[in-house]
């Protein structure tokens, strides 16, 4: 049995790439650069909760007739969500702050990117106090952003696996490059 690397991951992912609409970067407000593993760690597990909760609030904003919709029928209307901290380690530059990128689809197209990111920044600035250095892209938007060399793949590599690309073990540590507490992908099968 091995570990798992950034290329595992990507190969898992890629059954998944086409479904994916959005990537949500959401920066924090916890600064890293010198601080203990032990306090980096107890940040990262709170944050992550503010990050689950914040797409708790978007998704019940989904679907305004039924706000819980993508809750009891989570495979057919819940969010597909993909997700992977950075600068979860002391060894950064001093402003360098602990973020999310998270992948997201199975969004209903009258759910625009803008009332995505209103509705993010709502929950993550307003009542998790998160930072508002919040980036929403659509897919086509991100393979734009070199010259449209880019495919979906390989922007998936370069924004969600970076970390995971240069330290073996961010790929297969519970608290590091995957962030398991926002992750959810259907079976393969269900997605329709």
């Amino acid at each position: 049995m091995r570990n798992y690397n950034a290329q595992d991951i990507q190969d898992w992912v890629q059954d998944y790439i086409a479904d994916f609409q959005y990537l949500i970067v959401a920066h924090t407000t916890y600064r890293p650069k010198d601080k203990s593993f032990l306090g980096i760690d107890k940040a990262l597990r709170t944050n992550s909760s503010k990050l689950e909760d914040s797409l708790k609030y978007v998704s019940r904003n989904l679907y305004k007739h039924d706000p819980f919709l993508p809750f009891k029928n989570r495979e057919r209307f819940g969010l597909h969500l993909f997700t992977t901290s950075e600068f979860i380690d002391p060894n950064v530059r001093e402003n360098d702050t602990m973020h999310f990128n998270v992948m997201i689809g199975n969004v209903p197209s009258s759910y625009t990117q803008e009332m995505l990111k209103e509705d993010f920044l709502h929950a993550w600035k307003k009542e998790h106090r998160q930072s508002s250095n919040v980036w929403v892209y659509n897919t086509q938007e991100l393979v734009d952003l070199h010259g449209g060399t880019d495919s979906p793949t390989s922007v998936f590599s370069r924004y969600t696996l970076k970390d995971a690309y240069k330290d073996k073990s961010k790929a297969w540590m519970v608290d590091s490059t995957w962030n398991v507490q926002n992750l959810w992908l259907p079976p393969k099968s269900q997605i329709a």
